[in-house]
């Protein structure tokens, strides 16, 4: 049992491109300030990094080609964002597939944070950003299926403690919040586009997006499943606490979420339980 343990568990994951280990540094910083102290020393944080098994490779690959190449900067920001998603789904069902890999980082993150909360079963809430948004629903989809052909659900390494089990398979999260969200990209060719079904009867679904993100996208419009699941809100990305940048309204404000003010508000308001 943990000493002093904590009654709600917040979790980070990152999105596609280049991406420092401390990606989420500045971003807790902020959310720790719009709790407060009183109310943070609840909150068992963890981040999920999973871009190490992917960016080695792709760096060498960018070295190679920059010789041959103009807008070096642009092709980086392509190379980097749309290798990640198809590495991801590559042969995902083998067993030291990234897909597995990166499930396996999120289950790690989570075990962390259950122990931080006296292995109890508290409520869950994740942000994602990105790519990691479809990292997380993969993983909430698999962890649903009495059956799934990939990822680390598919039942080959099952757990002895049942409660243990629940809480990694996020039986308890209270709040997903995903911002700069791709998913529609991975799914708009398939015929029935269903999301995972809600974990519990508290489960809430927020997603938001800039309406200038050519990488975000409201999820309601995907089927009448996500619509009935998900609450889509258009914000200005990059509208920090300091000051609001100029490139708010471009493409580029992909990068921008985890400087939002209405992101941290809104996890920092999930924490408020």
């Amino acid at each position: 049992m943990a000493r002093n343990p904590k009654s709600i568990a917040l979790l980070t994951i990152h999105g596609m491109g280049e991406t420092p280990k401390n990606y989420h540094k500045l971003f807790l910083e902020r959310v720790k300030k719009y709790v407060g102290k009183d109310g943070w020393k609840h909150v068992a944080f963890e981040s999920i990094f999973y871009q190490d098994i992917l960016q080695e490779n792709q760096a060498k690959i960018f070295q190679n080609m920059k010789p041959h190449i103009r807008w070096q900067g642009l092709r980086k920001f392509l190379m980097y964002n749309f290798s990640d998603a198809a590495s991801l789904d590559y042969h995902k069902e083998t067993v030291n597939s990234a897909y597995r890999q990166a499930q396996s980082r999120i289950s790690s993150a989570l075990r962390k944070v259950y122990g931080k909360c006296g292995r109890r079963d508290v409520p869950v809430v994740i942000l994602a950003y990105s790519l990691g948004c479809h990292v997380i629903s993969n993983y909430i989809w698999d962890a649903q299926q009495p059956a799934p052909d990939a990822g680390v659900w598919t039942k080959d390494t099952p757990l002895k403690d049942e409660a243990e089990e629940n809480f990694l398979q996020l039986h308890s999260l209270n709040h997903l919040i995903t911002i700069g969200c791709n998913i529609p990209v991975f799914v708009a060719g398939y015929k029935k586009i269903k999301p995972f079904r809600k974990p519990n009867r508290a489960f809430k679904w927020l997603n938001l997006y800039d309406q200038d993100d050519i990488l975000g996208w409201p999820l309601g419009p995907l089927s009448p499943d996500y619509g009935k699941l998900v609450k889509d809100v258009p914000i200005n990305a990059n509208e920090k606490f300091s000051d609001l940048l100029l490139k708010s309204w471009n493409p580029y404000s992909h990068e921008d979420y985890l400087g939002d003010r209405t992101v941290v508000q809104s996890v920092g308001d999930a924490l408020k339980l």
